[in-house]
């Protein structure tokens, strides 16, 4: 039986998460671009604004618990979930086609 591999064109597949960018979320604030992932030290919940989408919606994270969602912002108001940090995923990972 042939060994299987990982389709080459899903790039993160074979290298796992990759985040491109990250920071530490201030609330209320945009953060610039498409945040793909939340993280949270303290549990409790978030309520994430999506500019492009103009969607707002909330989740409930435990602590050191990290989720995909697509947001811009991440609202105060309806937020309960203390040490935030966003991350992005890039499309593009700089590899050799």
């Amino acid at each position: 039986m042939a060994a299987k591999t990982l389709d080459p064109n899903v790039i993160n597949n074979s290298i796992g998460l990759y985040i491109t960018k990250s920071g530490q979320v201030v609330l209320d604030t945009d953060i610039g671009e498409l945040a793909t992932w939340v993280k949270c030290t303290t549990a409790g919940t978030i309520r994430w604004y999506n500019k492009f989408t103009d969607e707002t919606g909330n989740w409930i994270l435990e602590a050191g618990e990290g989720w995909p969602i697509g947001f811009t912002q991440i609202l105060s108001a309806g937020t309960t979930a203390g040490g935030l940090y966003w991350g992005s995923t890039g499309t593009d990972l700089g590899r050799p086609q």
